[in-house]
């Protein structure tokens, strides 16, 4: 191949054990590809039981916790909740809520406001923690480099309890309790949770300590944490490890049923059918809505939909939302056209920058950027004599690192390994830009923009709706147990055409026999003279459904030859 694909070779007993299990062959390679192999790991994959999930005692400082927010409980104590702006930290803070609520404690519901506040606990918002009061701060998606903050809380007489998962600083905040796995390193219980995951298990824990009494009242509460941790975890890109595809896996179940009344809403507006939400359909539909009013500084209005119990408040909340999800959208076109010619072609990593660009969407053009060009990027918005930044790998290097190594230039900076926050001084973006470029000459190299193997080869007529409809079985995908991955050969072009805003997709239509199929390759619509005058095509891709109206099978475009 042009490309280099490796194409995974098919078990010889592919076909016997597709028959036997009922899955369609190529939905088998994917598992095969991944591991998953024997009647035994196809069990245990396909059968997601609640007590399969990760006893919340098995992270490190949950019996802390727990006794700490009990007693809250128990004594009436003001409890406040403070989400970080994304939506792990928001969805964090409403599972949070709406267990504590059932639990009957007195608890204040925050989201940090990214352009008033920043990230997490930044010296306003433990300003305004101080003004309300309560004797107990639980901080989700943050708080584990606070240290001086916390600190200044306990004089205050306000214990914190962290529910966070990113990595520590040299040292660890004095708290009453420090849930984050990432504290004990990897192979740690938990390590591969995102932050509203760590405070759905700290939820589980509290309604346990709550009795068996009240087991069957809290039953619909407990599935609506695993909604919202669910909905967090594919959104965060954390590595979907085996808890995280148990989380993922009863958490869309919960939506399905009768999960949060806000979620169901949202997914109606996304034009998704409620009772079979995916984790695509949260990548690329309810998190970008619930992301844009954080990142527009609205952070509270997505609280107040993921609180909603009742179907007008949610519709309303939802309507706001979309609202908000326009004007992102708007923006970010406008910092896009800016940034999008950043960087030459030898370099390896990339830095863009540019004065008055909004902070909110940083994120989502860095991520533009590694999409185009397959690098890592680094986005900065200079604004009144500061620069903030948001970078993103593309799994590339580890961002977090190629921070650290330039920590002496930056202000501050905060996230992992796939994406990270930082803050700058103006002056000095063309001094990181050369230090980044240094580091990156010993950290991983750039791989072109999608590349990588195919779990099988198929026949396009084989590219039909049973193959999506066993592939939604053995999901949930995402990062670390990656999107199926299929090669078509010699597929006949039949039409080349682009699509959306700025022609920004390329639309092919392809053909093999009797077999007819639409394929998009998203965000490369740049590259139609390279199909220009081509009578057949070698695709890789991901296969799934339209959305709106009469769903027809869609391949979603990995890479072409």
């Amino acid at each position: 191949m042009a490309r280099g694909w490796g194409i995974a070779a098919p078990e010889p007993d592919l076909a016997d054990r597709a028959l036997r299990s009922g899955l369609h062959p190529g939905a088998l390679a994917v598992l095969d590809a991944r591991g998953i192999r024997g009647e035994a790991g196809l069990r245990e994959h396909l059968e997601t039981r609640v007590d399969d999930l990760l006893d919340p005692y098995e992270i490190h400082g949950m019996k802390r916790a727990v006794a700490r927010v009990h007693r809250a409980i128990t004594e009436k104590e003001p409890v406040m909740v403070l989400g970080d702006y994304d939506v792990d930290g928001t969805c964090g803070a409403a599972l949070a809520t709406h267990m504590l609520r059932a639990l009957g404690a007195r608890v204040t519901p925050r989201i940090a406001e990214r352009l008033e506040d920043g990230y997490g606990l930044s010296p306003r918002a433990v300003a305004r923690v101080l003004a309300e009061k309560p004797k107990v701060l639980i901080c989700v998606d943050h708080g584990i480099n606070a240290v001086a903050q916390v600190a200044e809380l306990r004089a205050a007489g306000i214990d914190t309890v962290i529910c966070d998962h990113h990595l520590p600083g040299d040292e660890v905040p004095d708290a009453a309790a420090v849930l984050d796995p990432a504290v004990q390193g990897d192979g740690a219980p938990g390590r591969a949770l995102c932050g509203a995951g760590v405070a759905c298990k700290l939820m589980w824990a509290l309604a346990a300590a709550a009795g068996p009494g009240r087991r069957d009242e809290l039953a619909p509460v407990l599935l609506r944490t695993l909604a919202l941790a669910a909905v967090a975890t594919v959104a965060d890109l954390v590595p979907l490890d085996i808890e995280n595809r148990r989380i993922v896996r009863l958490g869309l179940r919960a939506i399905a049923g009768a999960g949060p009344v806000g979620l169901r809403t949202l997914a109606d507006k996304c034009r998704v059918d409620p009772a079979r939400v995916l984790a695509e359909d949260i990548s690329f539909g309810l998190a970008p809505r619930l992301n844009a009013a954080g990142r527009m500084g609205a952070g509270a209005e997505a609280l107040e939909l993921l609180l909603a119990l009742d179907e007008g408040p949610a519709q309303a909340a939802a309507k706001t939302l979309e609202s908000r999800n326009r004007r992102r959208r708007r923006t970010e076109d406008s910092v896009w056209k800016e940034a999008r010619g950043a960087g030459k072609d030898a370099d390896r990593i990339i830095v863009a920058a540019g004065k008055g660009w909004h902070p909110g969407v940083l994120g989502i053009v860095a991520s533009r950027l590694v999409e185009a060009h397959g690098k890592p990027a680094f986005v900065i918005a200079t604004n009144k004599g500061r620069g903030r930044g948001s970078a993103r790998s593309g799994g590339f290097v580890s961002i977090h690192e190629g921070l650290e190594a330039c920590s002496g230039i930056l202000e501050g900076f905060g996230g992992h390994a796939f994406a990270a926050g930082f803050d700058i001084a103006p002056d000095r973006v063309d001094e990181l830009r050369a230090a980044l470029e240094e580091w990156a000459l010993t950290a991983a190299p750039p791989v072109p923009p999608g590349h990588g193997d195919a779990d099988a080869v198929l026949p396009l007529a084989d590219v039909g709706f049973d193959l999506i409809r066993d592939l939604e079985r053995v999901g949930p995908f995402g990062k670390g147990f990656d999107r199926p991955r299929f090669a078509v050969h010699d597929a006949m072009l039949e039409g080349l055409t682009t699509s959306g805003h700025d022609d920004r997709h390329l639309v092919l239509n392809l053909g093999q026999g009797e077999a007819k199929r639409r394929a998009v390759a998203y965000g490369r619509g740049g590259r139609l003279e390279e199909l220009a005058g081509r009578d057949t095509v070698d695709v890789l891709f991901t296969p799934g459904l339209t959305r709106g109206g009469r769903p027809q099978i869609e391949l979603r475009i990995l890479d072409f030859a």
